[in-house]
């Protein structure tokens, strides 16, 4: 199952990101089906933490842990991508 950790520093808006979880779960699940394996949202655990924002590069940092299927790996970047587009979208900084 993938697993999708998601940082916010203690400033970031979190009432913008937590209702957002059932449809980035969808998002993460669409964007990690692979030809190997097609992926369901039930799937897809996502945990949301806040962290010391001292250590971190941005005020939303997200770390995704799946199976490295071949073409997911040739698609890493635009998963990247993707997934950061939905974020910048739905809950702007």
């Amino acid at each position: 199952m993938p697993t999708v950790n998601i940082y916010l520093s203690p400033n970031a808006p979190r009432e913008k990101i937590v209702p957002l979880l059932p449809l980035f779960r969808e998002r993460i699940a669409q964007q990690l089906t692979s030809v190997q394996r097609r992926i369901v949202p039930v799937e897809v655990i996502i945990r949301v933490m806040t962290v010391d924002a001292a250590a971190m590069i941005s005020p939303f940092e997200m770390e995704i842990k799946a199976q490295q299927y071949s073409d997911r790996v040739k698609r890493c970047d635009e998963i990247c991508l993707h997934l950061k587009e939905f974020v910048l979208s739905h809950a702007p900084y």
